[in-house]
């Protein structure tokens, strides 16, 4: 639901109850507050799943999606400052961001400019979208090289002509929705990206962001959603308004939008 990848570690069930009786037993000693006790492990270890749809049905309830109720409450906790906002992901609430680093401040602004520059239109594409393509394998999808700085995700489209797949590394607009808006730059050149004539011709695609990978339907915003969306997107990557004075065309805006939505 974040889209924020969980780490995982299977812990056998002896060492779960031995953890919970240990920390029962230091707490006797020193009181101090910890979520796993004997009681809580023994919970976890032996709980039998039931099922409850019979009974449901016979008194003619419908429960709210479990989903539902877990969204409503990260975005609670992302709100009220009780969780991370990195950690809620797309469920975070809008203008809540995480703070940048001492480092990330000093280079963002530089790395804006090297972007916005005419030269770095002619090298980026050549350097960049190969590298992020490299990492995104090597990492299962979790790292980017424009990610320390900016939300990024990799866009799988099919090719309007040969109807083979193919990656996009781009900067996205990660709204509270779960959708994603992304901005056909091209790195401020004349032509419209490839990726773009790709959605136009088959809206199915995929994204992966964060780790997770999510089938989604693209959509080309009118100009009064682009309007709206706009000043959102040069929050994000402020280059884009000059990109868009430097070259002739309409720069492309779309929202991603999660197939099960």
């Amino acid at each position: 639901m974040t889209g924020v990848r969980c780490r995982r570690v299977r812990v056998p069930s002896a060492v779960m109850l031995g953890a919970g009786t240990a920390l029962d037993a230091a707490k006797r000693i020193r009181d101090f507050d910890y979520p796993l006790t004997r009681d809580a492990a023994e919970f976890m270890v032996t709980l039998v799943p039931t099922d409850d749809r019979p009974l449901l049905d016979a008194l003619g309830l419908t429960l709210r999606p479990p989903e539902e109720t877990l969204a409503d409450s990260l975005r609670w906790l992302a709100e009220a400052g009780h969780l991370d906002p990195r950690k809620a992901g797309r469920l975070a609430p809008a203008g809540k961001e995480r703070r940048m680093t001492f480092v990330q401040r000093a280079l963002k602004p530089t790395f804006q400019r090297v972007s916005g520059a005419a030269w770095f239109s002619k090298v980026g594409p050549k350097v960049v979208p190969p590298l992020d393509r490299a990492l995104h394998k090597l990492t299962g999808g979790r790292f980017l090289v424009g990610q320390a700085l900016v939300p990024s995700l990799v866009l799988t489209t099919t090719g309007a002509v040969s109807g083979q797949p193919r990656q996009a590394p781009l900067a996205c607009l990660p709204e509270p929705d779960g959708t994603w808006v992304v901005v056909g730059s091209n790195f401020g050149r004349e032509k419209h990206p490839a990726w773009t004539g790709n959605l136009l011709k088959n809206p199915g695609a995929e994204v992966s962001f964060r780790g997770r990978t999510t089938r989604v339907t693209a959509r080309l915003l009118d100009e009064d959603e682009r309007a709206e969306v706009w000043p959102r997107l040069l929050k994000v990557w402020p280059v884009y308004d000059r990109y868009e004075e430097r070259v002739d065309r309409r720069l492309r805006v779309f929202r991603l939008t999660p197939v099960d939505r």
